[in-house]
């Protein structure tokens, strides 16, 4: 991310967090105690990311997303400057989507929310755009 003009990096940190740490440095680690989810990691990041003035928008990703390139963080991140949007994610489509959050829209194409595979209706399991786990968030205290 450093590459693309991503200045402010943090890294959550929880499973094996000693061996994650020896392999990155200069990057600030904020430690996740127990796999709480999404919303727990950015919880634990919150205070650091309200405290720096120069910080306008979020970009959280998993470490663990295959074939992210970025060029595609990148896009995402103008979209979502460009369409001054409060938040902005990631979909794709997959002809088989088992073990992803599925992409729920409104018929005007709004997304409406996420529904992961656990909780997916026999409806929903055959929707085929997912949630790919990257998300751009404008910064608000």
């Amino acid at each position: 991310v450093n590459s693309i003009g991503i200045d402010k990096v943090f890294v959550i940190i929880g499973h094996k967090a000693d061996l994650v740490k020896d392999r990155i440095s200069g990057i600030r680690c904020i430690r996740q105690a127990g796999l709480l989810g999404t919303g727990d990691a950015v919880a634990r990041a919150r205070s650091a990311l309200l405290k720096d003035n120069k910080i306008d928008s979020v970009l959280i990703l998993y470490g663990d997303t295959p074939l992210l390139s970025q060029e595609i963080i990148r896009k995402l991140i103008e979209k979502h400057v460009s369409s001054n949007a409060g938040a902005t994610l990631l979909t794709a489509q997959l002809k088989n989507p088992t073990g992803y959050g599925r992409v729920i829209r409104s018929s005007a194409s709004k997304i409406v929310k996420i529904v992961e595979e656990l909780d997916a209706s026999i409806y929903e399991k055959v929707i085929e755009e997912i949630n790919v786990g990257v998300y751009c968030f404008n910064k608000r205290p």
